[in-house]
């Protein structure tokens, strides 16, 4: 698509304003945001681990009595949040991939359902 080639410039440019570094830091913020407020939760499952050094913004959790196809399909359909079911190779969960742009309001109503559903 058009739109996609005349964007390309623009999200370059946006990309060397912020920078590698501080672009990482606010993706690992982000992450160790919601994850560090769920990581406890009985019935919560984060398959990502808590030290910083070993990831950055994206992050997978999952609920115990729930399957991730339809834990995608809950948080997509009952709280508008989109993410990718994850069912193989060990990790059961949802992939969850903030942006810098996702603000913390964003991020708590994720964690307010995580809490739900892990009733």
């Amino acid at each position: 698509p058009v739109h996609t080639d005349l964007a390309i410039t623009n999200a370059i440019d946006y990309y060397f304003k912020i920078g590698a570094e501080r672009k990482e830091a606010r993706l690992r913020y982000l992450q160790h945001y919601w994850t560090d407020k769920v990581r406890n939760l009985p019935g919560v499952i984060v398959n990502t681990p808590a030290a910083m050094e070993r990831s950055c913004g994206i992050a997978n959790v999952g609920i115990k009595s729930i399957k991730p196809g339809d834990l995608a399909d809950i948080l997509l359909k009952k709280y508008k949040i989109y993410t990718v079911a994850i069912d193989y190779a060990n990790v059961h969960g949802c992939r969850i991939t903030p942006n810098i742009y996702t603000s913390m309001a964003e991020l708590d109503t994720f964690v307010a359902a995580l809490k739900e559903l892990s009733i």
